[in-house]
């Protein structure tokens, strides 16, 4: 049997178990409920993002429970975002904090916060979130929430009463590991380079015994998120963080008609509307929208895989959640541009996506749309030897357009490449 008919099934397999474990995670409830999926450092002067998770609130439903499950100072963080609410026109009297986490909060010596750990099978604290119109998970570990809202995968109480508030039209929200938790699959961990060059593991929920197999500097690690997004991966901090490469990666994990994800910058929101398979972006930066449903990994052990589509949104703009459109904001200025233009066809740039540079949008918008601009954009990212190359096409018909400062751009097509550096000694005189 030849090496890629191993690998390939070896691939088959790891999708098979993969697609085993994501059937048995918890099921989104259709509703016509909404979400709130912020990608970390969101800024309490932030009107945008706070306004818009306080007016989604359904009619005679003020309520707001705050949920620190994710946090290492629950209750400093809870607190914190309460105040910030507050600040952007919610009452007092309608916001309640739900305990319920695993991690002592030092600022607060008069509390264990450790025993809240179970609670989520308290009546009095499965009431609170049961009477809110709006839900919010802080930031901090994800694996925390999930072990203690779904542990080894059950669905406790205040897991189901979440659901039922999300399907009666509340809205859900969180930030940082507060989004991570929103889709099925769950990204845990990842390193935005080795994500691309080393084997990707699975996290069992820690509530089993299993181990953590997170590591700085590691790979992938996929585990089960809650499902409130019935479709598409999130990933967080995104920009910041430089993860377009373990997206990518963490698609080519699930199921092919599961492979589209959102990466969603700092500061910035994914407003879902359920009901209508709809999305729009609030805040300050863009969401990347990757599409991988129609594209292939390359034959041979390392990743790589061509064929994705991609497109930034900014604030203000759409994004449909079936055909993963993207509608500009209104008043936005729009640019064209067709692919037989008379232009250089490859435009090679040192440094690579995984490392700091501009941000995705405005790399594309710049390097792909202005004046002489290719058709291709070449960016190599390489390791201890190993690299990958990250490769850009504008299609016919690709589109750019700014709002408020932010660009926003459609009609792009991305692939992976991995590659090897080879050196040369070099005798001095």
């Amino acid at each position: 049997m030849g090496r890629h008919r191993i690998w390939e099934q070896i691939r088959t397999m790891k999708m098979f178990i993969l697609s085993a474990l994501l059937a048995a995670a918890p099921m989104a409830m259709a509703g016509s409920g909404t979400l709130m999926i912020v990608g970390g450092g969101l800024r309490a002067s932030n009107a945008a993002v706070h306004r818009a998770f306080l007016d989604a609130r359904p009619p005679g439903s003020p309520g707001i429970a705050i949920i620190p499950s994710a946090s290492g100072a629950p209750g400093a963080s809870a607190n914190a975002f309460a105040d910030t609410l507050v600040r952007h026109g919610a009452r007092r009297q309608d916001i309640l904090i739900v305990h319920l986490a695993q991690e002592d909060d030092p600022d607060t010596p008069d509390i264990d916060e450790r025993s809240w750990a179970r609670n989520a099978t308290d009546p009095a604290e499965i009431a609170k979130v049961k009477g809110a119109g709006a839900i919010w998970f802080t930031g901090g570990d994800q694996l925390r929430t999930t072990s203690l809202l779904a542990p080894a995968g059950r669905e406790t109480p205040m897991l189901a009463a979440i659901r039922e508030r999300l399907a009666a039209g509340a809205i859900v929200g969180g930030t940082s590991a507060g989004a991570a938790v929103m889709s099925r699959a769950m990204i845990t961990d990842g390193d935005p380079l080795a994500s691309l060059l080393k084997p990707v593991s699975r996290q069992a929920p820690i509530e089993t015994g299993a181990p953590d197999n997170r590591v700085a500097g590691g790979g992938l690690v996929m585990g089960s998120g809650l499902g409130f997004l019935p479709e598409g991966l999130v990933d967080q901090h995104f920009d910041a963080r430089r993860r377009l490469g373990r997206l990518a990666r963490a698609l080519f994990e699930l199921p092919p008609t599961a492979r589209f994800g959102f990466g969603i910058d700092e500061d910035t929101g994914l407003l879902v509307d359920l009901a209508a398979s709809r999305a729009r972006v609030v805040g300050t930066s863009s969401v990347t929208v990757l599409d991988a449903r129609a594209a292939r990994r390359t034959e041979g052990p390392r990743f790589g895989a061509d064929g994705l589509r991609l497109a930034v949104a900014g604030p203000g703009d759409t994004i449909g959640l079936g055909t993963l459109t993207v509608t500009p904001a209104p008043g936005a200025s729009a640019t064209a541009r067709d692919a037989d233009e008379d232009q250089p066809r490859v435009h090679q740039q040192s440094g690579g996506m995984a490392v700091p540079e501009p941000p995705v949008g405005t790399l594309l918008a710049d390097s792909l749309f202005g004046p002489g601009a290719p058709t291709l954009l070449e960016r190599p990212n390489l390791r201890a030897g190993d690299g990958i190359l990250f490769r850009f096409t504008r299609l016919p018909g690709a589109t750019r357009w700014e709002t408020g400062g932010n660009m926003s751009v459609t009609g792009i097509a991305f692939g992976l490449q991995p590659v090897t550096l080879t050196t040369r000694q070099v005798g001095l005189p």
